[in-house]
């Protein structure tokens, strides 16, 4: 059995619904670029994507496998935060809802496959976050691995159009702010409260790291994922 990998890099929501998990990039002074086969291109704002199966079959509907680093490294905004006073828009995860390019800079639907977290990509600021329920720490690198028949290509449609990920490669897509854009405070992770919002927490604050684990780095563009299970 051949595999093919999709590698997500900083700030995004993970919406876990019953037909899969729809990766939300906001666009909040970031810039969405993919890097494939050698190349990065820029991700038109607004953008809808879905990884697709072999020759650019529809894959069915259904969970991906959440591998143990999702839930520790991912954080979860319920157990950050507690219930959601509102619920999740709908139209933020159904495929037949237009992106609304004034909010995200794109979409992504994922299904079957497995889903794991990794460590902030970033060693050196892997620290823990104060939030209401307790500290968590935070990522910027989720991955997604899906099976494919030995030799065959699969395919990622963007905006309908269709990018090959052949038996055994590795896509990566990034939300980052490197391009130009203001650099991010790390020690108080600002840009979470725009995640929390989409996840149906508006009135949610920024965190703060816990003191003893703040370094002495400035304003870096490290940017944080989040999830929420409607």
């Amino acid at each position: 059995m051949g595999q093919v990998t999709i590698e997500l890099y900083e700030y995004a929501l993970f919406i876990n619904h019953n037909d899969g998990v729809t990766v939300l990039f906001p666009e909040r002074n970031h810039v969405l670029t993919m890097t494939a086969g050698g190349e990065t291109i820029p991700i038109v704002r607004g953008a809808d994507m879905e990884m697709m199966g072999p020759g650019g079959a529809p894959v069915p509907a259904s969970k991906p496998t959440q591998l143990a680093g999702y839930g520790r490294f991912v954080l979860d905004l319920k157990a950050a935060f507690g219930p959601a006073p509102i619920p999740v828009m709908p139209d933020l995860y159904d495929p037949a809802a237009p992106v609304d390019a004034t909010v995200l800079n794109g979409r992504l639907s994922l299904k079957g496959g497995r889903i794991d977290g990794r460590a902030c990509s970033y060693p050196g600021k892997q620290s823990t976050f104060t939030f209401p329920n307790g500290s968590f720490t935070v990522t910027d690198l989720v991955v997604f691995e899906m099976d494919i028949p030995t030799g065959e290509v699969a395919q990622l449609r963007v905006n309908g159009k269709f990018v090959d990920v052949a038996d055994g490669a590795t896509i990566e897509i990034r939300n980052g702010d490197g391009l130009g854009c203001p650099p991010q405070n790390f020690e108080a992770l600002d840009e979470l409260v725009e995640l929390c919002r989409l996840g149906g927490y508006p009135n949610a604050t920024a965190p703060t790291a816990v003191r003893s684990q703040i370094y002495a780095q400035g304003s870096t563009n490290i940017c944080a994922d989040a999830m929420i299970t409607p």
